[in-house]
């Protein structure tokens, strides 16, 4: 069970998302504007919360999504995006600002939707609890989700963690889009495989000069070089 708040100035898609998530076990609760979105977060505490990209009033999502990625208390709450409008530039931003998943609101499918939110629920739920894991100068501390190259720390998100944790302990083995953000959920959406590629050139671009470290298998998915950590 999770609470999870839902952020959407229309009244109408806040039940449709309702809607979606009636049968599970989940406490679901709405902000009809971003400031009171933010007023929730802080007093409600969601684990998860659905989030419209284009809100109005003075206050958008990318606002909330910053807000919630910026502050200790609120940085691992999970963020699936609701957005009408497509593209890379705007996939890059959503995913820059820190959001996990997002769901195209010209595609929803209640049944498709309820299991992709259940599917980035499970990854935070099951996230291992071992000890740090060490290789090269990246520094993974799962207790505490919290990751170092060097003496930087990575700003990464929940999903990015996620992402990196399972090609750390994958090492040198090519790792599939569908193992790396669904985890075995059974999710068959094309935009899984585009929010994992986005997720990666997040990801690549935290690590600055050492980004060649997650090499790409065209057509396969992903796999940590730890050679080009270790000749370090």
């Amino acid at each position: 069970m999770a609470r999870i708040l839902v952020v959407e100035d229309e009244a109408i898609i806040i039940e449709v998302v309702r809607d979606s998530l009636m049968g599970t076990e989940h406490e679901v609760n709405a902000a009809l504007d971003g400031t009171t979105a933010l007023k929730l977060v802080d007093e409600w505490a969601p684990e998860l919360i659905v989030l419209d990209l284009n809100l109005g009033g003075d206050v958008s999502g990318l606002d909330v999504c910053r807000y919630v990625r910026s502050h200790d208390h609120t940085r691992d709450v999970l963020i699936v995006v609701l957005t009408g409008e497509t593209g890379d530039a705007l996939e890059l931003t959503l995913f820059d600002a820190g959001a996990d998943d997002f769901v195209r609101k010209q595609r929803f499918r209640a049944g498709l939707f309820r299991r992709r939110i259940e599917a980035v629920l499970r990854r935070a739920a099951t996230e291992p609890r071992e000890e740090k894991l060490e290789l090269g100068p990246l520094v993974l501390d799962p207790a505490r989700r919290e990751a170092t190259l060097g003496t930087t720390g990575l700003s990464l998100t929940p999903t990015e963690f996620d992402i990196v944790h399972t090609l750390v302990t994958n090492q040198d083995r090519i790792v599939s889009r569908r193992e790396l953000l669904d985890r075995g959920s059974g999710v068959a959406d094309p935009a899984t495989s585009r929010a994992v590629d986005m997720h990666i050139k997040q990801i690549r671009k935290k690590l600055g000069p050492h980004s060649d470290m997650i090499g790409t298998v065209y057509g396969k998915g992903y796999r940590l070089e730890a050679g080009v950590l270790t000749a370090e």
